[in-house]
């Protein structure tokens, strides 16, 4: 008992430097789109320039840049319980440049249209403005269009040489998809690559658990899971991702959910005594339950990159440390099982918790596993040199060495994304978003007229 109360205490000693890892100070000044438009961007201002379409209940934007060589956007948005929250992402130059010029082009329109129309340039004077209208609406296609005939058809009007000045501007519009005006300019997919990569391996296990379960005689049933699981499964993703923003932290958690889900009902299954067939099929379910789970989870909770990347390592550890606590409490068998069961959900959940506003790259998180498992082995080596021949003593001296392994991991690597602008959920205030708070009410007492009965609870807001 006391082993495993100083393991538990020794792990969340080791995840602590971890949830409190917070991206160094960065030399990033504000920066305006526009004179006109200004360093910050509310809700006026941008329906007015018909920016960010993809984010929804948008309060306010602010973009920052580093030497003019590096660009990255902060916005506000209201969450369906009317709470604030902030993303980081980081632009390309190009897409800068190309939304600046689109903003360039709406001000040149409402400075346009402001003007009286001249009674002798009515035709060519028509078209132009309607050309700047479509483009600050963001239809560059029809825009090009009419500059098009308008340079055609009257070469030589004033309309017509303010419009071949702008034509490189509008043409370059027309053909990007980065800019901020259109619908996707914000999509981050730096994570669907590991996405499909998981997909197509989740499909070969599908496709041979589907006939498990159904406990299929047929050799052709397991001939036809392997030839159409991993397609159907990569097919089924790219459509459900082509448009969907999935950042490499979401993705991160959708694969934990296919993982943890999958061992989960691996586990319980088998601590029930179920049969081979049904714990294959208690796998598979769970494993679908996981990721659905995580991708409605993800999408209404933003996962940065480390974020997603400490909560998804969790669950190995969370295993590993619930069977050391476990061997050194005396537990074997189902019991055993029972442990990493609950040391995977355990720590899964307290590090999603704990490391919410974790800012670090999944690279960093690699190293820092790494390093456990070096002091894991290096446990175990001292077990042999030792010659400890008490299982429960060598089992917490290779726990020992996989915290040692990771606070060393977290202290070799505190430089290791310096200079990386990693995205991060953080309230602009600068505080952690998440918060146990103690509640104490007074209501009446339904047995008892007149009389007031207290009550205490406590809220968790995440």
């Amino acid at each position: 008992m006391i082993w495993r109360n100083v393991i538990v205490v020794l792990v969340v000693l080791a995840f602590l430097p971890v949830s409190r890892t917070l991206a160094q100070p960065q030399e990033w000044q504000p920066v305006a789109l526009s004179d006109s438009l200004g360093v910050e961007i509310g809700t006026s201002q941008k329906d007015a320039y018909h920016l960010f379409p993809d984010v929804e209940r948008f309060v306010s934007a602010r973009f920052y840049t580093k030497d003019g060589t590096a660009y990255r956007m902060e916005y506000t948005y209201r969450t369906l319980s009317e709470k604030e929250r902030v993303n980081s992402r980081r632009i390309s130059v190009a897409t800068w440049e190309l939304t600046k010029a689109h903003v360039a082009i709406v001000e040149a329109f409402r400075r346009r249209n402001a003007l009286p129309m001249p009674e002798t340039e009515y035709e060519p004077e028509t078209q132009y403005r309607l050309a700047l209208k479509y483009a600050s609406r963001g239809r560059y296609d029809l825009s090009r269009a009419l500059l098009d005939d308008l340079l055609a058809e009257f070469p030589s009007r004033p309309a017509a040489s303010e419009a071949a000045a702008i034509r490189a501007d509008i043409t370059r519009l027309a053909e990007t998809k980065r800019a901020l005006f259109l619908p996707g300019g914000l999509l981050d997919q730096s994570g669907r690559t590991d996405l499909l990569i998981f997909s197509g391996y989740y499909g070969v296990w599908a496709g041979l658990a589907i006939p498990i379960t159904l406990k299929a005689k047929a050799s052709e049933w397991y001939a036809l899971g392997l030839l159409t699981g991993a397609p159907a499964s990569l097919v089924l993703t790219l459509h459900l991702t082509k448009d969907a923003s999935m950042g490499r932290g979401r993705s991160s958690i959708i694969r934990l959910g296919g993982h943890l889900g999958t061992w989960q009902g691996f586990g319980w299954a088998g601590l029930s005594n179920r049969s081979g067939n049904e714990v294959t099929g208690a796998g598979l379910l769970g494993g679908l339950a996981g990721i659905t789970t995580a991708a409605i989870l993800t999408h209404n909770v933003y996962f940065s990159e480390g974020h997603g990347a400490l909560t998804s390592s969790a669950m190995n550890w969370g295993t590993w440390f619930g069977v050391t606590a476990g061997a050194v409490g005396g537990a074997n068998d189902d019991n055993l099982l029972r442990a990493a069961l609950i040391g995977s959900d355990v720590l899964v959940l307290a590090t999603g918790v704990a490391a919410r506003n974790a800012r670090m790259s999944q690279a960093r998180v690699r190293v820092i596993s790494l390093m456990g498992y070096v002091g894991t082995v290096a446990g175990f080596g001292v077990d042999v040199l030792a010659q400890v021949n008490s299982g429960r003593a060598a089992m917490a001296i290779a726990g020992l060495g996989s915290i040692g392994g990771l606070v060393a991991g977290v202290n070799m690597t505190r430089n290791y994304d310096r200079g990386k602008d990693l995205a991060s959920a953080s309230p602009a205030d600068g505080r952690t978003q998440w918060a146990l708070t103690p509640q104490f009410t007074l209501a009446p007492d339904p047995s008892h007229a007149g009389r007031m009965m207290p009550s205490a609870s406590l809220r968790l807001d995440f």
